[in-house]
C-alpha cells in the first residue's frame, strides 16, 4: 500500500509504452488526503507529472531497488519521484515481511 507524505497532493499519469502485441497503457494516480487513488485511464485535464517507459523500465522502477533511470519524466519531477519511491518502499516492506 502506498503511504504518501502528509500534505502531498497532485495528479501523476503513468504511461507504459506499447510493446507488440500489447497496447500502450495509462494509469492516473491522484494523491490527496494521505491517499493515492489509481485508475486505469487517461486523466481529464493536465497532470502535474507524466512518467513513461517500457515494461522493463517499470519492472525496475516498481521493485525493491526503485531504479527509475530508464523512465522519462515530464512536469513536476519531485512529485513523480516521491510517488515512485512510495512503490519501492512498499515493495521493500513486502519483501522484508516475507
Amino acid at each position: 500500500m502506498l503511504e504518501p507524505p502528509a500534505g502531498l497532493t497532485g495528479n501523476v499519469e503513468l504511461v507504459v509504452a506499447a510493446e507488440d502485441p500489447d497496447p500502450e497503457r495509462r494509469y492516473c494516480l491522484t494523491i490527496a488526503d494521505g491517499r493515492v487513488e489509481i485508475n486505469e485511464r487517461e486523466l481529464n485535464g493536465q497532470p502535474d507529472a507524466i512518467v513513461s517507459g517500457q515494461i522493463s523500465a517499470w519492472v525496475r522502477a516498481l521493485g525493491p531497488d526503485g531504479a527509475t533511470d530508464e523512465l522519462e519524466m515530464e512536469g513536476d519531477s519531485s512529485l513523480a519521484h516521491t510517488l515512485l519511491s512510495g512503490f519501492s518502499q512498499a515493495a521493500q516492506r513486502t519483501a522484508a515481511a516475507a
